[in-house]
């Protein structure tokens, strides 16, 4: 699911590589949007000026735009694991432990960043930060780092953060928290823990159970993580649960919400 102006974003319920827009009162469909994938996809993020959906196997990108129009991104050589936002450009990570920063106006790859996880290093975690830093994890990789990309031709990892300890113990997802000017990111990892980090410091000031949890979102003052068979929701100050919600069996093949 994405949030976009006219309600919610999702894969076609008729039409194969399409995009529905949802009213989010009814739940009625408003229009339906072509893209330019042969088949289902993967993920779907919205941006500044449109969607952008990616198909894992055939590592394509797709960005469609308000009006309709779309255009391929390639370049990916391996599976794409996730997609992100970085103002008006996009992110994205694959399973060769490479991330992309694309110009979605011109429709190109900016910048190629390569072994940016160790081990297998799967990017399947990218959210922004800030203004040019962003936050990358991998399922294998213990540490989510941190990167600047304010001086395009010098990228680094300006902060590692640690998480699970272990061999090859990593992280699902991760995503931005924010309070006024104070940056935050909060992750689920393979150790059955939803973790909270200050960007002052390296180590998680919160760290709260919740098996099988696969993906986390935030809003305002809350972080939300889905496992199965439950949604829980966290105050991201203190680490306090503040519900559970059970969810249908089948929705464990759901990876995103809004």
């Amino acid at each position: 699911l994405a949030s976009v102006a006219e309600g919610l974003a999702c894969p076609s319920s008729s039409e194969p590589a399409a995009i529905d827009i949802l009213d989010c009162d009814s739940g009625s469909v408003l229009k339906t949007m072509r893209t330019k994938h042969s088949d289902e996809f993967d993920t779907i993020i919205a941006f500044q000026t449109g969607v952008a959906t990616a198909d894992c196997q055939s590592m394509e990108i797709c960005t469609v735009s308000a009006n309709g129009s779309c255009q391929l991104l390639l370049g990916h050589d391996d599976m794409i694991l996730s997609l992100a936002t970085l103002g008006d450009r996009l992110a994205s990570g694959d399973s060769g432990k490479q991330i992309r920063i694309w110009d979605v106006t011109a429709g190109v790859c900016v910048l190629i960043m390569n072994d940016c996880h160790d081990e297998a290093g799967w990017v399947y975690g990218l959210c922004e930060l800030s203004a040019n830093i962003f936050a990358s994890c991998s399922d294998t990789d213990n540490h989510v780092k941190v990167w600047d990309l304010r001086v395009p031709a010098h990228v680094s990892c300006i902060r590692s953060f640690r998480g699970p300890e272990g061999e090859c113990v990593g992280h699902n997802d991760v995503c931005a928290v924010r309070q006024g000017e104070r940056a935050c990111f909060a992750t689920v990892a393979y150790d059955h823990k939803v973790r909270v980090y200050d960007l002052r410091s390296t180590e998680p000031v919160l760290a709260m159970p919740h098996e099988d949890a696969w993906t986390i979102a935030s809003s305002e003052d809350v972080i939300i993580s889905m496992g199965t068979p439950t949604v829980l929701t966290w105050d991201w100050h203190t680490g306090q649960q503040l519900s559970n919600i059970s969810i249908h069996p089948d929705w464990y093949r759901l990876t995103s919400f809004v």
